[in-house]
C-alpha cells in the first residue's frame, strides 16, 4: 500500500517538477536508502533479482534507491540522469503467484537502464513481456498484488498501469495522485494485445477503450481504501493551485484523513498500522525536487512521516547516516530499526505528541530556510549538520519515552503492537 504524487513543473513555483512518495509495507519491515554506483558488466552477465535471474546490460546507471531489506529492488529512486520512479500495488485480474519480476525489481532496473522517463518505461514494458511480474511481496505475510509506476525525469511524466504482462501508460501534466487503485481509462499508450486479451477473457472491454475498468479487480478489498487515499491525495495537490512548492509536498505527505491516525489510519497517506486487519504503514519516505541542475532530495529514512524529520540531500551529496553504501545494509537496516522506536513510543502514548510535534515543525522550518542558500561547496557540511541534528533529536525523545509507562488505548491494540515489538528485528533477510 502506497501513495506517489506529482507536480509536474508547469505548476510549481520554481518551475522544476516535485515527486513524493510514502512506501507502506509491513510496520517491521525495514526500509532505508542506498547509493548504488555505476557499473560496467561483462558480455553474458547475469543479474539475480529477488525471485529471477535476468540478462545484465552492458552498463548500469548511478542511482539512489528506496531499498526494503529483503528485496533486491526498491519502492522509489532515481538515478544519475534525474530519472526518477515510484511504484504502488494494484489488484488486476492478471495477477500471478508464479515467481518472477517484482514491481520493486522493475523499478530497480529501468532506474539502472533509462536515460529518460520515457526509455524507463519502455525498459518496464519490455521486461514485463519477456519476464511477467509475480511472487510474493509480503515481508510476514504472503501478499500478491501488480504494479503501477509514476515515472518522472526534468521534461515529462508518464503513469504506467500493469496487469500481468499487460500495460497501459498515460502522459501526464499538472498534479497527480496515485495510490492502490488502477485509473487510466483513455490510454496514451498500450500493450499492443491488451484489448484483444480483454476480450478473450470476456472482461468488460468498452469503446473507447478504458484499462483500468477492463483489468481492475473489484474483489480485492484494497482498491477501496487506495481510491480513498488517491482522492485525498490529489485534493491535497490541488489547494496551492499553480504555486505547489516542496512544503506543500510534505504536508501532503504528512497528512491523515482522520483526527486519530493512530487509531484509525487505514485510509490516510501518511498511513499508521491499527492491527491484525491493517498491519501496513508508511516505513520510508522521499522526495525529489527534478532539477537537472541540482538533483535535490528530501527523506525520512524511518517510518511515521508525520512524526518523521525531513532531511536534505543531493544526488551527489548526502549524509551517510541517511543514504548508505549498498554494501552497508546491515547498519541501514540496524539505524532504521533503531528510529522506529520513536514511532514505538509515540503510539504506545509514551510521549506528549503536542510537545513533541512543535519541536519538530520548528526544526524542520528553519531547515528549509537554510537549504535554500547552500552553496555547492557547502552542501556535505549541511547534510551532515541536519543529520546530526536529527539524530539527536530522535535519540532525545527515545530516551524520554522509557521514563514513561505505556497508555495504549485499549487491551487488543496494545496486544497487537506487544506482539509486533517482540518480532521487530528478528527477520535479518538482506538481499544485495
Amino acid at each position: 500500500m502506497c501513495d506517489t504524487l506529482i507536480a509536474t513543473r508547469e505548476m510549481t513555483v520554481d518551475g522544476y517538477t516535485i515527486f513524493g512518495k510514502n512506501s507502506d509495507r509491513n510496520c517491521n519491515e525495514p526500509q532505508y536508502f542506498v547509493h548504488i554506483p555505476r557499473s560496467e558488466h561483462s558480455a553474458n552477465e547475469m543479474v539475480t533479482c529477488t525471485y529471477l535471474t535476468v540478462e545484465q546490460v552492458r552498463h548500469t546507471n548511478a542511482l539512489l534507491l528506496s531499498k526494503p531489506s529483503w528485496i533486491w529492488g526498491g519502492e522509489m529512486g532515481i538515478n544519475e540522469f534525474g530519472v526518477c520512479i515510484g511504484n504502488e500495488a494494484v489488484y488486476s485480474k492478471e495477477t500471478s503467484k508464479e515467481k518472477a519480476l517484482l514491481g520493486m525489481d522493475l523499478l530497480r532496473l529501468a532506474l539502472e537502464r533509462s536515460s529518460t522517463a520515457r526509455e524507463a518505461l519502455y525498459v518496464i514494458t519490455e521486461l514485463l513481456e519477456k519476464y511477467g511480474q509475480g511472487g510474493n511481496g509480503g515481508f510476514e505475510a504472503e501478499f500478491y498484488y501488480d504494479n503501477s509506476f509514476m515515472i518522472t525525469d526534468a521534461n515529462e511524466t508518464w503513469y504506467l498501469e500493469t496487469a500481468g504482462k499487460y500495460w497501459a501508460a498515460k502522459k501526464l501534466e499538472g498534479v497527480h495522485a496515485i495510490s492502490n487503485h488502477m485509473t487510466i481509462g483513455r490510454p496514451d499508450l498500450e500493450h499492443p494485445m491488451a484489448r484483444s486479451h480483454a476480450r478473450e477473457m470476456a472482461y468488460p472491454v468498452t469503446e473507447p477503450f478504458d484499462f483500468s475498468g477492463s483489468y481492475i479487480d473489484w474483489d480485492r478489498p484494497q482498491n477501496i481504501s487506495g481510491f480513498i487515499r488517491r482522492s485525498a491525495g490529489q485534493h491535497m495537490l490541488e489547494l496551492p493551485g499553480r504555486q505547489f512548492a516542496l512544503k506543500d509536498m510534505i504536508k501532503t505527505l504528512q497528512s491523515h484523513t482522520t483526527d486519530s491516525p493512530w487509531k484509525k489510519g487505514d485510509m490516510s497517506i501518511c498511513k499508521h498500522a491499527t492491527g491484525y486487519a491493517s498491519e501496513s504503514s508508511t516505513t520510508n519516505t522521499m522526495i525529489a525536487m527534478i532539477n537537472p541542475d541540482n538533483l535535490m532530495m528530501w527523506g525520512t529514512g524511518m517510518s511515521t512521516p508525520c512524526i518523521a524529520p525531513f532531511q536534505p540531500f543531493w544526488f551527489d551529496t548526502y549524509s551517510n547516516h541517511l543514504v548508505f553504501a549498498y554494501h552497508d545494509q546491515e547498519q541501514a537496516r540496524q539505524q532504521w530499526l533503531y528510529r522506529e522506536k520513536l514511532n514505538r513510543a509515540m503510539l504506545s502514548g509514551r510521549l506528549n505528541e503536542k510537545i513533541y510535534r512543535l519541536e519538530l515543525t520548528n526544526m524542520q522550518e528553519r531547515w528549509l530556510r537554510e537549504s535554500k542558500n547552500v552553496e555547492y561547496y557547502a552542501r556535505q557540511e549541511f547534510c551532515d549538520s541536519v543529520a546530526a541534528e536529527a539524530a539527536r533529536f530522535i535519540e532525545k525523545w527515545i530516551n524520554q519515552s522509557t521514563m514513561t509507562a505505556e497508555k495504549y488505548y485499549d487491551e487488543d491494540f496494545s496486544q497487537y503492537w506487544r506482539v509486533k515489538n517482540a518480532s521487530l528485528g528478528k527477520d535479518c533477510r538482506i538481499v544485495y
